[in-house]
């Protein structure tokens, strides 16, 4: 395996569908206008790594794209 790299269950897979929230996360990151870095879910946590930026605005859109993401994994949206 190489290093950071690494594959959901769900991808090695037969049907390679992924979870019934997949298409409804990768939507939400679309319509996210700042520079995403990485997205990760796993292990009940939802970690966003990206680029340093002091900006509070820049923090509240970060916020709200993770609190989204949650809500659509937990079913209360999308």
């Amino acid at each position: 395996m190489a290093p950071l790299i690494t594959k959901p269950a769900w991808a090695r897979s037969p049907d390679g569908d992924g979870p019934a929230w997949l298409s409804a996360v990768r939507d939400r990151v679309a319509r996210h206008t700042d520079v995403l870095s990485s997205l990760t879910i796993g292990d009940d946590r939802i970690v966003l790594f990206s680029l340093d930026d002091p900006r509070p605005e820049t923090t509240v859109e970060r916020s709200r794209l993770v609190a989204d993401v949650a809500d659509i994994i937990s079913g209360r949206m999308g």
